[in-house]
């Protein structure tokens, strides 16, 4: 008996082991929704699963009582290399604030930008690493 429970522990260990090996990545922590005027602002990280280009670099804002979305805005695009797994090359957001009508945002790997909430238009706030720049219109709601 003790021989087959042993047997059984390692087939299990062993399987955890192989899974885990394979795993490209730790999935992205959620970001806490900020509310401020009426309007709610979120991060949804996986936006490839809903016909968007890219994982990360997307905040939405909704009206807060009807609950409908008022934009859906990419902060930052990612360029994929080919050649590399698209899932380590996403790049998500772990925080945003607000300070006024800006809206701040900070990604994983510390790059920083700011949004003005009356235009739309995005500013990096530090230099952006290799695969990302700044959305072509960075002024389109």
């Amino acid at each position: 008996m003790r021989r087959g429970t042993s047997a059984i522990l390692i087939t299990i260990v062993a399987s955890a082991v192989s899974v885990g090996a394979f795993a490209k990545r730790l999935p992205p922590k959620p970001v806490a929704p900020l509310a401020a005027d009426g309007v709610r602002y979120e991060v949804p990280h996986f936006g490839a699963f809903h016909g968007k280009e890219q994982n990360g670099g997307f905040v939405q804002a909704w009206d807060a009582r009807k609950n409908q979305l008022l934009w859906d805005r990419m902060i930052y695009r990612i360029r994929y290399d080919r050649n590399r797994e698209r899932d380590v090359q996403d790049v998500f957001i772990t925080e945003i604030h607000l300070d006024g009508k800006t809206l701040f945002v900070t990604n994983e790997s510390s790059e920083r930008f700011e949004m003005d909430l009356a235009s739309g238009k995005v500013r990096a706030l530090t230099p952006l690493g290799p695969g990302r720049e700044l959305p072509v219109d960075s002024a389109k709601h």
